[in-house]
């Protein structure tokens, strides 16, 4: 899709020798539209996402300025999202397969190329869901297991075997591979896309409402039902009210054996407790001042995750386009609220009773 670049953001950076294309964030700035220092992190995504699919029609140039403006006070309004890539896991993923594969029948029947459907953006199904455990507590159950869990669904995995050579932009991850939410974080998402000769950041919706596990690589990610995950899969966009963001600007350090999942886990449940939309806030450097070890373990350092797993050369290109972007730039504060929580009180074990205490 050529975007209509009404405001001049199309543009090119540089990463290891090689040209992209982009489009600049830093372009709404000039044209007066936005204030980038003030927009938090997952705005400039949708907004970025909005620039590059403007089409004067699921894409207008008043949606970009309304996202632009980044008004909280504001009445929502509906804008038209497009996803970079789809996360199946395979009691919902299967089915979408196995629509693709009917689209092909029809077309077949209708003496058109059958080749013609395909996923319109890259996808990825994780078989997980249904995977059972026979045997355990063994050193060899794990590979126990995944050859009964074979032997048991040969005509399924068949199927995605077939399905994986004959479709473009399909992958699929064999059951004995880990959870479909520890594959995206470890080895599925780019962080950014570097594909025919453009650079665009990475989202995603998938079919589980734990998919927002991969917005702790900075990747903004959507848990969805199955069919609104065909539709992106096939091309269309996902129709949404522009998100409310809530801003934790959290002090001190974390008491030994708190997990910064522990941390996630306190702020959702302060935040569900103290904060609504009404009192929405610009994203602040979350987790600023707590020791970054203690952090590793949820990705929130994204960019040392893409290194240690060995993609090195993609770095770059994600470094040198985060930075054309200033997507590391924000001011102070200006929270409609202003609230205080000792979060060190329920730091611990999420089922610490005084989470319970909280929760209810």
């Amino acid at each position: 899709m050529t975007s209509q670049n009404s405001f001049a953001s199309a543009g090119q950076l540089t990463a290891e020798g090689r040209k992209y294309e982009i489009f600049r964030l830093a372009a709404l700035e000039k044209a007066g539209v936005a204030k980038l220092s003030r927009i938090p992190y997952s705005i400039k995504i949708l907004l970025e996402n909005l620039l590059r699919f403007e089409d004067g029609v699921t894409v207008k140039r008043a949606d970009i300025e309304y996202v632009a403006a980044w008004d909280v006070a504001a009445p929502a309004r509906e804008i038209n999202f497009r996803p970079a890539r789809v996360l199946l896991q395979d009691f919902t993923g299967v089915p979408c397969v196995v629509d693709l594969a009917a689209m092909r029948d029809a077309l077949a029947k209708m003496g058109a190329d059958p080749k013609k459907a395909n996923p319109l953006i890259p996808v990825d199904l994780v078989i997980d869901h249904s995977v059972q455990v026979d045997q355990y507590g063994t050193k060899d159950a794990f590979a126990a297991n995944a050859l009964i869990e074979y032997q048991r669904n040969r005509e399924r995995y068949a199927f995605l075997r077939w399905g994986q050579s004959a479709f473009q932009d399909f992958r699929a991850v064999p059951p004995d591979t880990g959870i479909v939410h520890q594959v995206n974080l470890e080895y599925l998402a780019p962080v950014v896309f570097n594909k025919d000769g453009a650079a665009y950041p990475d989202t995603v919706v998938g079919t589980d409402s734990h998919t927002t596990m991969i917005n702790g690589l900075g990747v903004v990610g959507w848990g969805v039902g199955g069919i609104e995950a065909e539709a992106c899969m096939l091309g269309q966009p996902a129709t949404m009210l522009l998100p409310a963001v809530v801003g934790f600007k959290l002090h001190g350090k974390m008491p030994e054996g708190a997990t910064a999942q522990s941390t996630g886990e306190n702020v959702y449940v302060v935040s569900h407790i103290d904060v609504t939309p009404d009192h929405s806030a610009e994203t602040a450097k979350l987790l600023k001042g707590f020791a970054a070890d203690s952090l590793k373990d949820s990705g929130v350092v994204r960019f040392e995750v893409m290194v240690q797993d060995g993609r090195t050369n993609h770095f770059t290109v994600v470094e040198v386009w985060r930075n054309r972007q200033a997507f590391e730039a924000h001011s102070a504060l200006d929270h409609t609220k202003k609230f205080r929580e000792q979060m060190h009180s329920y730091l611990g074990s999420p089922y610490d009773e005084r989470l319970h205490t909280l929760v209810l």
